[in-house]
């Protein structure tokens, strides 16, 4: 318990459990928002965390690109075909290595930050349950309601978890291939710079017919 009060800032010293209250009342109505208050102080976690979480997959990102290369020596004969198979095969093995103690790291600098969100949720929910009146308690099953509560705050953490990792995922992997792209042919980056937003386009328009006919179909 010390050490987690050494770690904390002067506000939340003071009262962690009025502040989530108060940041939940400023933020009314903008769950997003809400969600996005609830982790204010531990943002640099989540940026460590994304550090560990881009060395950890990067021996996935450089494997097609290693594969790539080696046919690439081999089709073309190059007198140094050898040398580098080696070379992308010790490249390949340390990013394999790297990914044990990255996950790791990932996974405990992502927790640390959900957990204070969760924490503090908790704490705050039953700072509000001690200021209800003697009667709600008696006419109401404390255990339904504890269970509840419980069940909430680890649907607010489940949500913060699954958003972290789908958005991160997408953006991580999207710019892997960007860059790569770049690298490779610009020709090719410029022809899904135009295709996508018609992808979209299509996908979108499509979507709507389709909803728009099922609708009338149950109907």
């Amino acid at each position: 318990m010390k050490d987690f009060e050494a770690k904390t800032s002067p506000r939340q010293k003071m009262d962690t459990e009025s502040w989530f209250i108060e940041c939940y009342r400023n933020n009314q109505g903008h769950p997003l928002r809400t969600l996005m208050h609830l982790y204010k102080g531990n943002y640099h976690k989540f940026v460590l965390a994304v550090i560990c979480f881009f060395a950890k997959h990067a021996c996935v990102w450089v494997l097609p690109i290693i594969t790539a290369n080696i046919i690439n020596d081999v089709t073309s004969h190059n007198p140094d075909t050898f040398r580098n198979i080696i070379f992308y095969s010790i490249l390949e093995a340390g990013l394999i290595l790297l990914n044990i103690p990255m996950n790791y790291l990932y996974t405990s600098y992502k927790s640390l930050a959900t957990r204070y969100a969760e924490t503090g949720l908790r704490k705050a929910l039953i700072r509000k349950l001690q200021q209800l009146s003697i009667s709600y308690h008696v006419e109401t099953q404390s255990g339904r309601l504890q269970s509840k509560i419980m069940r909430d705050v680890e649907a607010v953490e489940g949500l913060s978890t699954q958003l972290f990792l789908s958005i991160l995922n997408i953006a991580l992997n999207i710019g892997v291939a960007l860059v790569v792209t770049i690298s490779k042919s610009r020709i090719v980056f410029i022809f899904f710079l135009l295709t996508t937003p018609v992808a979209a386009i299509t996908m979108v328009t499509f979507r709507n017919i389709m909803k728009k006919r099922n609708t009338e179909f149950r109907k």
